[in-house]
């Protein structure tokens, strides 16, 4: 195999993981950049009213509808998924007993708040 042969062998496998990391770090970055309260609030459409830190390691997200505000409690794993449970204020269509989802890549650059 001629040295040419194997320096395009050699980038093109350094291409799929480039590629495949840029893939992956997209769609969860949250192992590598965390989770902050701006991020989740976004994810758990809480933007409005916020998430904020509660004593465990959980958090407290307000999801508003209209005049109504339902609290939730939001457990987040190592990869940025969340679990949320309803713990006050009513149940709707808007405002279900149980939430969940994952903080994207989107979630952290919340690009759409440029444009508004």
């Amino acid at each position: 195999m001629s040295l040419l042969a194997k320096f395009a062998i050699f980038s093109i496998a350094i291409f799929v993981v480039v590629c495949g990391t840029a893939l992956l770090f997209s769609a969860r970055p949250t192992p590598v950049v965390g989770v902050d309260a701006g991020s989740l609030a976004h994810s758990v459409r809480s933007s409005d009213t916020g998430c904020s830190k509660g004593p465990d390691e959980s958090w407290d997200c307000a999801v508003s509808v209209g005049d109504t505000t339902t609290h939730y409690r939001v457990e987040v794993d190592w990869a940025g998924c969340w679990d949320a449970t309803r713990i006050r204020g009513p149940v709707t269509a808007d405002t279900p007993r149980t939430l969940s989802g994952c903080v994207d890549i989107w979630d952290h650059l919340q690009l759409e708040d440029t444009f508004n």
